[in-house]
């Protein structure tokens, strides 16, 4: 993958009153990896990534794309709009959607959680270390980083990760 890629981002904000809650990276992967890859600087790549972050932004979900949010939860923060539903204002407010690119972009810290599924597939082994030990800084002591089902990190250990699941990552504490 290209360094010059660029990725969309979710940062939860974390209020001051609300630490129980954390502060959570997450990276948007499936549309995000279609939109650019490759795409270097390409100005249509940036109009693609544009679209997928204004389509975020608009927090629209398919029934299907939120048939497993339990129903108090879909009542508490969806409002149904035809055959979508539309997350809360409350909801959209505590979320940031930036581009953010994995390689050369700085990483803010202290993240209780980074979730990065179906993004680093497309990278070479070395940028898939980079990326690991740059989440590996961004985590809190005990944080966790969730990946994709395909990109398992064979060298946990020497990037500073401790293997908590399958999927699942954990900086020492």
């Amino acid at each position: 993958m290209s360094g010059h890629s660029k990725f969309a981002n979710i940062k939860h904000k974390k209020e001051k009153n609300d630490a129980a809650k954390g502060k959570i990276f997450t990276i948007i992967g499936r549309e995000i990896a279609v939109a650019v890859r490759e795409g270097g600087p390409d100005p249509a790549n940036n109009f693609k990534l544009a679209q997928v972050i204004a389509k975020a932004k608009a927090g629209l979900y398919s029934e299907k794309s939120i048939a497993g949010v339990p129903a108090d939860l879909k009542k508490k923060f969806f409002t149904k709009i035809g055959p979508s539903y539309q997350i809360s204002e409350e909801v959209k407010d505590r979320v940031e959607f930036k581009e953010h690119n994995l390689l050369k972009d700085t990483y803010q810290t202290d993240y209780h959680l980074i979730v990065c599924r179906n993004v680093l597939i497309y990278f070479t082994e070395e940028a898939k270390d980079e990326v690991f030990r740059k989440f590996q800084k961004s985590l809190k002591p005990g944080g966790y980083l969730f990946i994709g089902s395909t990109e398992q990190i064979i060298n946990h250990r020497e990037v500073g990760f401790e293997r908590k699941n399958s999927f699942f990552y954990q900086r020492p504490v």
